[in-house]
């Protein structure tokens, strides 16, 4: 029996994460579980709209490449993403191994 990443045993599914949300009391909207790079990028793409990657870059402290890698890939340091996801205003209610890298 091979061991398996963390990430690949708790995968969140989306009637799982349907069920979660129902459960919780209503907060704001812009709560967001983000699962996946795929789901960090749908994100980054619907709150980066009206924004340029520098002006984000410059309110979050962090390079620009770190908001252009997020916006591409959906995978970027832990701290950096944090401060953008702050600057954004979205309560990301969790950040999997997936979207974090060192």
């Amino acid at each position: 029996m091979g061991k398996k990443m963390i990430y690949e045993k708790w995968q969140v599914s989306d009637e799982y994460r349907q069920r979660i949300k129902q459960a919780m009391p209503k907060t704001a909207s812009n709560v967001r579980f983000i699962e996946s790079p795929e789901r960090m990028r749908m994100v980054m793409a619907e709150f980066m709209q009206h924004r340029t990657v520098d002006e984000v870059a410059e309110k979050a402290r962090v390079d620009s490449s770190v908001v252009q890698r997020l916006i591409d890939t959906g995978v970027a340091p832990y701290l950096p993403t944090r401060r953008i996801m702050k600057v954004l205003g979205v309560d990301a209610t969790a950040l999997p191994a997936e979207c974090v890298v060192a």
